[in-house]
């Protein structure tokens, strides 16, 4: 909140520009006072006329002069001659120039009792109860003007006052101003208070008159966009739509097409029909547009509509031809959206197309491998290897589908060749520790392989639970339950690690925690008979045990 000095300062600075300024142009401040010289009533031929005429005059070039006190004389002289709210009201004029607020008052008072409606005269008082500090008679006074006249610089200078002291009537002023006068600055301030007051109703109205007054600055309706996102007004987002759809070009929608695309992917709330009818906006005008038609494209697949999405798409790779990433992207989204063979067609299309290049067979290949077909993700993972230079991807990746192959000898060649490349690989240090682990070959140099995973990622789960399945093999089982139960805190829960977790107890003879563990294994993976054998065999151990105990005690 502004200072209580610099707020009175601030809205004298406004009246004296906005109202009866002494800073005015001149030679409109003397055609002005011409006119209010007209008015007098005397004849022109008598003598008293004359001298009121030179007293006024006098006057008025003193005030134009700056010489205030000289003004003063001049039309208290003028007094002589003629009592009228216009002369009054110049000696108020001129005493608020010389900061003499009391006498300002007391004419501009005067004047008022000659003149009850002379609207110069509550400027004045106006004026003066501001720099006095008395907001109450400031505002008296302008609000008994704004009666006389609903002038725009009397509304905003109420609506100003008030801001410090009613905001709900500030917005009453500033409305009505605005309903009078359509002045885009008075709307802006309108917004802000409506923020702080929470008056959504207000602030929708005047957002929505903003955004309709169309020019190059389509802000406004940015923002509009994203009020009736926050609010899932979904049926007037359309109907916007539609409105500025007939009076922007296709480069100023850009943007805020791009915005309620993405809210549409993001929100599950958004119904079909409005994604559907949203849709129809995106037509040949956003051809070149790749954004656009890549966000309109996965709007359909959420529709499943993938043949409108093909259209999008097709408009994507037209326009992007040297972005390798973006098919990829593509790709991805048919995965996403539940459409694996769309994804595994379109990397097929990718690899045949660009026969060069490396990326799109390797993805491949790791599609095929989550897959288990562990076939097909060896034949494109040595074609990724063929067509660009040994990497740390290509050659990690065709490391572990041999051994996924129990191909050892081969997997052992691509996990040192990628250590070559990058000895401080994190991930590359823990398969080929996990691999080594599970063969119970070499744990010296696992145990090694995986302490450089952990330096370089120590909080990653699946690192923490290599290193603790190592040092269960080396029979360190304490040592092995401490990282295996971290790994369990820090990361997703998996049937592997709980299994892990329930052979550790097994060898500390544990079975009640071991028993509880395989149970949360076989949760987590119920069709393992692996994990189903193991439960069994406890069962018989565990009863086993009860009968000792229950013997001890006969």
């Amino acid at each position: 909140m502004l200072k209580p000095l610099f707020f009175i300062l601030f809205l004298f600075s406004f009246l004296l520009n906005s109202c009866s300024s002494f800073n005015k142009d001149k030679q409109n401040d003397f055609l002005w006072l011409k006119y209010q010289q007209k008015k007098l009533n005397y004849f022109d031929t008598t003598e008293q006329n004359k001298k009121l005429t030179s007293h006024f005059i006098a006057g008025s070039v003193c005030q134009m002069q700056n010489n205030y006190a000289e003004a003063v004389l001049e039309f208290q002289s003028a007094l002589r001659y003629d009592s009228s709210a216009t002369i009054f009201y110049l000696i108020a004029k001129s005493y608020l120039a010389l900061d003499k607020l009391d006498f300002a008052i007391k004419n501009a008072l005067t004047a008022l009792k000659y003149d009850k409606n002379f609207i110069p005269a509550y400027d004045i008082l106006a004026e003066s109860y501001l720099r006095k500090m008395d907001l109450q008679n400031a505002i008296f006074s302008l609000e008994t003007a704004v009666k006389i006249e609903e002038d725009e610089k009397h509304l905003i200078a109420l609506a100003k006052i008030y801001e410090y002291q009613n905001i709900n009537k500030s917005l009453h002023y500033y409305t009505i101003a605005t309903e009078k006068y359509n002045n885009s600055l008075i709307n802006l301030r309108i917004l802000e208070l409506c923020r702080l007051t929470n008056d959504s109703t207000l602030y929708l109205k005047t957002l929505s008159k903003l955004a309709k007054n169309v020019s190059d600055n389509i802000v406004f309706t940015n923002e509009l966009i994203n009020y009736y996102i926050k609010h899932k007004l979904y049926d007037s987002l359309l109907a916007h739509c539609k409105f500025i759809d007939d009076h922007y070009s296709a480069v100023k929608l850009e943007y805020p097409y791009s915005m309620i695309l993405n809210h549409f992917i993001r929100s599950k709330e958004v119904p079909n029909k409005i994604k559907f009818k949203f849709l129809d906006l995106i037509d040949n005008r956003f051809y070149f547009y790749w954004k656009l038609n890549f966000l309109s494209a996965n709007i359909a697949l959420s529709l499943s509509d993938t043949n409108l999405a093909a259209q999008y798409f097709n408009r994507v790779l037209t326009n992007t031809s040297s972005d390798y990433n973006l098919p990829l992207e593509i790709a991805a989204s048919y995965l996403s959206y539940g459409f694996p063979d769309k994804y595994e067609l379109k990397l097929l299309e990718f690899t045949n197309e660009d026969v060069e290049n490396w990326i799109y067979p390797f993805y491949l290949s790791l599609y095929y491998f989550q897959n288990n077909n562990l076939e097909n993700a060896l034949h494109f993972s040595k074609l990724s290897l063929e067509r660009g230079p040994e990497q740390i991807e290509n050659l990690s990746q065709l490391a572990t589908i041999y051994d996924a192959l129990k191909k050892f000898d081969k997997a052992d060649v691509y996990f040192k060749k990628a250590l070559k490349l990058e000895p401080e690989n994190p991930l590359v240090n823990n398969n080929y520790a996990y691999s080594l682990c599970v063969r119970n070959i070499d744990l010296d140099k696992a145990l090694l392989y995986s302490e450089q995973a952990i330096k370089i990622s120590p909080n990653n789960s699946a690192y923490l639970d290599t290193y603790g399945w190592i040092h269960y093999h080396l029979g360190n089982y304490e040592v092995a339950l401490e990282y295996i139960l971290k790994s369990i805190e820090l990361g997703e829960k998996s049937a592997e690690v709980f299994e892990h977790l329930a052979d550790i107890y097994m060898k500390m003879e544990k079975y009640k925690e071991a028993k509880e563990a395989y149970t949360q294994a076989l949760q987590l993976s119920p069709n393992d008979h692996n994990l189903i054998d193991k439960i069994s065999k406890l069962n018989v151990k565990l009863n086993e045990t009860n009968l000792l105990e229950n013997k001890r005690k006969i």
